[in-house]
């Protein structure tokens, strides 16, 4: 894959993005702030593994997730010499990066998209997370965990109501760019060996069954019918939109050495989240902690 950089989804951040890199190296201490949710865990870990390969000192604070604050809450900087840097993943004015003083603000912003195969430009909302990904691949492109974390950037759109809608440009940008470099693997759910969820109860589980010990011998037509056949049920189904229905048929996102898919791994992670504050806020460190060790998100059972 190019550099991030190239990538059109980010062309608009090329400003922010080395104001941002300036403060950051001018800076000997750093407050990472998040939600304690799975993107606030994601983007802090990335911030994390930036802070100690350039050798800065940090503080990690996690503060309550969007559903255990009031629609009216109201946040406050932390008072200190050093630089602060916030990444919201709850409500958000869609201001992308804003830079004020030593206060780094990350929000999702709209953006505008092209494709090769199809005419005119695409609209839609890159998820703070990106955002974040795109920052420390910047600073540290090499970096090997850093690397092995990038495709996690998608979590940041699966997990965003855009999805619902019939296809997320956003989405299938980043995706397609990590496909071809070789950091995710794209295959139907009847390909997939690791551990999955199938999220369809519309489609028959004994059909599906049937399917995956028939699907090594048939052909491509074959299988092109079969499958489809088998989704049909689904696609009637109004609970799902057409896009989100079309990458859990046909194109489940796999990280090499994970256990799951990118749909099985994020359910299965929030399905273990606490429910309290307390215990939330302990367990996004716990995670952030596992991630930037072995720079893999691991569901808790």
């Amino acid at each position: 894959m190019p550099p991030l950089k190239s990538l059109d989804v980010f062309s608009s951040f090329s400003t922010a993005k080395t104001n941002f890199i300036q403060l950051w190296e001018e800076s000997d201490y750093i407050e990472l702030i998040a939600s304690a949710d799975v993107r606030g865990v994601i983007g802090l870990a990335n911030l994390e593994l930036a802070c100690l390969s350039h050798g800065k000192k940090y503080k990690r604070t996690f503060r309550p997730s969007s559903r255990h604050l009031p629609k009216d809450a109201s946040f406050e900087w932390p008072n200190h010499d050093g630089l602060s840097i916030r990444i919201v993943t709850g409500e958000s004015s869609f201001q992308g990066i804003s830079i004020e003083h030593q206060n780094v603000s990350i929000e999702s912003s709209n953006v505008e998209v092209v494709f090769e195969e199809s005419e005119g430009i695409h609209q839609g909302v890159l998820d703070s997370l990106g955002i974040v990904t795109f920052l420390v691949n910047e600073m540290l492109p090499q970096e090997p965990k850093i690397k092995r974390m990038r495709p996690l950037m998608l979590a940041g759109q699966w997990l965003r109501k855009s999805m619902e809608s019939n296809y997320d440009p956003i989405y299938m940008k980043l995706r397609d760019a990590l496909h071809d470099d070789g950091l995710i693997r794209l295959l139907p759910m009847v390909e997939v060996e690791e551990e999955m969820e199938l999220f369809l109860p519309s489609i028959s589980q004994k059909r599906f069954n049937k399917l995956v010990k028939m699907w090594p011998k048939m052909d491509y037509e074959q299988r092109r019918t079969s499958l489809s056949e088998l989704a049909l049920p689904a696609l009637r189904d109004v609970e799902f939109s057409t896009g989100r229905l079309e990458e859990l048929i046909w194109k489940r996102v796999i990280f090499p050495g994970s256990r799951f898919d990118l749909a099985t791994l994020l359910w299965r992670i929030e399905q273990s989240w606490p429910l309290e504050d307390d215990e939330s806020r302990l367990h996004a460190s716990t995670q952030a902690d596992m991630l930037v060790k072995t720079g893999e998100l691991i569901p808790q059972s």
